[in-house]
């Protein structure tokens, strides 16, 4: 997951312009809507130039300052100067995905002195005016279908510091304990090793203070991601590791 690199490796796609393969996000700075193009802020590439005809589907808004954009970007003529190409307006839940894959990367940007969180901004655009569900569904879909199991612990931290304060519902302390219900009930391997390893047993509906053990055959698996305090812990509580000198090196 994440936002790609920009590959070493650069194609022509049309005369003038040299393509860098990877999507990013991005927050229009300023938009002319008359004239059809302005300036975007991207957290990887700094700032890059946006034209109407860069969308294959006219937005059905117009665009306005602060509203996310994902795109790809290509650098233009002898100056290098960087243009937004394959443009799309961040709408709809399904532009979750897309949103999250800004977990783990840098994602704020600088429009008039101001720092400005994309994913704040990018939460607001999805979800404002809609119904608890659309967000809840949006979640879990995304945890089900798309999560990178080494990204649960930043997903888990986004929703708990940016995403659910932003829930206006007097419901939202339920809201959030129905969503870690789902992940404790749609459990995987990988993010029982990963919340172990970061002691967030509240993301899976547990306490954070206490001591898991967690199943031996997972920890096998995931024993090259673990560090010396990791195997201290495994020595300290886990009882199959007392018996057999598990994880000794």
């Amino acid at each position: 997951m994440g936002i790609e690199k920009p590959s070493d490796q650069k194609r022509k796609v049309n005369t003038g312009y040299t393509a860098i393969e990877g999507t990013a996000l991005g927050m229009i700075d300023w938009f002319d809507n008359t004239k059809g193009y302005g300036i975007v802020q991207s957290p990887m590439f700094g700032t890059v130039f946006v034209h109407i005809r860069s969308f294959p589907e006219r937005p059905t808004v117009l665009l306005q300052r602060h509203q996310i954009i994902s795109f790809r970007v290509e650098t233009e003529g002898n100056d290098g100067r960087l243009r937004a190409r394959s443009s799309r307006l961040l709408e709809h839940a399904k532009g979750f995905a897309i949103l999250m894959s800004l977990l783990g990367q840098k994602c704020k940007v600088t429009i008039d002195r101001e720092s400005c969180c994309l994913l704040t901004y990018g939460t607001v655009q999805l979800f404002a005016d809609q119904a608890e569900r659309i967000f809840s569904n949006a979640v879990c879909h995304f945890y089900d279908r798309n999560l990178d199991d080494r990204l649960f612990v930043d997903f888990c931290g986004y929703l708990e510091s940016i995403a659910l304060p932003l829930i206006t519902s007097e419901d939202r302390d339920l809201l959030e304990q129905n969503l870690y219900c789902h992940f404790r009930e749609n459990l995987r391997a990988g993010v029982l090793f990963y919340t172990w390893k970061a002691g967030t047993f509240r993301y899976i509906g547990y306490t954070d203070w206490m001591e898991y053990e967690i199943p031996e055959e997972v920890i096998k698996e995931y024993s090259p991601y673990m560090d010396d305090n990791d195997r201290k812990r495994v020595q300290q509580y886990f009882s199959y590791a007392s018996a057999t000198g598990f994880l000794q090196p």
